[in-house]
């Protein structure tokens, strides 16, 4: 993380990362130029952006929307927690086997092989529900706390605002949403939403190791409450698209990034997620 830190701020200007300079508003985007590939605009820019200059600007950069409404308060508590799952449910939890917290709380936490980071075994999935993800991650006076990530969260419950011109990106969406709920009951159409959509959340300190997306298929990231550091990586020299599931080549490995010359290949830029961002 420190080498990639060190290139993330290597690219600033007079102090500024590169999505905050003029040309980070822009549209248009020049391939093979320094350019930031975070496009930024206000909530009330993007609602008035055709699907067809979205999908246009999604082919080279992400796009960064500030101001994001929500129906309710997010907060670091039960009641938020439980709007987006059942807090007394099992779920997966990422993080570092610490078990001087879990033998603290009496959690009866059991690893699961999901993901073992081959330098680092001691990173493992735990199960556990959120009630007891609350009750780790929220610091008591001035005891240290685990940094730990509750992953994977489906959204049967959540309701947030998803922009209309996403719409007409996502067809598998709208096809199911025209489906008459007849027509699903009796030909046995499975609900797409909880494969579709999730929620994350983040202890202080967690750390996600670097991955792709949803296989590699466009994710929208929209931040609820508190923040988040968000680095992403694109590949250098002529083929620098980002618009295709082979975006960071065919032997990309996140456990290799720091093996021979890989981090060489490729250019890292980080944003600062707030209260209200959507990525």
């Amino acid at each position: 993380m420190r080498k990639i830190e060190t290139r993330i701020q290597a690219n600033f200007k007079d102090g500024l990362p590169p999505h905050l300079l003029p040309n980070g508003k822009s549209i248009t985007y020049l391939p093979g130029s320094d350019q930031s590939r975070i496009y930024v605009s206000s909530h009330s820019e993007f609602s008035s952006l055709e699907d067809i200059e979205i999908q246009k600007i999604l082919r080279h950069r992400l796009i960064l929307v500030h101001g994001q409404t929500f129906d309710y308060e997010y907060g670091w508590d039960l009641k938020s927690f439980g709007r987006l799952h059942d807090v007394d449910k099992t779920i997966s939890v990422q993080g570092k086997r610490l078990f001087s917290f879990i033998n603290f709380f009496n959690l009866n936490s059991n690893v699961v092989s999901s993901l073992v980071h081959p330098h680092k075994p001691e990173l493992r999935h735990h199960q556990g529900t959120l009630r007891e993800f609350h009750q780790m991650t929220t610091p008591h006076s001035n005891d240290k706390f685990p940094p730990l990530n509750a992953i994977s969260l489906p959204a049967y419950r959540r309701n947030l605002f998803i922009p209309c011109q996403f719409g007409s990106l996502a067809s598998h969406e709208v096809a199911q949403s025209r489906l008459p709920s007849e027509y699903e009951k009796k030909f046995g159409v499975p609900d797409l939403k909880p494969q579709l959509e999730w929620s994350l959340i983040g202890g202080r300190g967690a750390i996600s190791p670097f991955h792709i997306d949803s296989d590699g298929l466009g994710t929208v990231v929209v931040v609820l409450e508190g923040s988040k550091y968000w680095v992403v990586a694109t590949r250098i020299g002529e083929n620098d698209s980002i618009c295709s599931v082979d975006s960071l080549g065919p032997d990309w490995n996140p456990y290799h990034i720091n093996d021979g010359d890989n981090i060489n290949r490729f250019r890292f830029e980080a944003v600062h997620l707030q209260k209200g961002d959507m990525l």
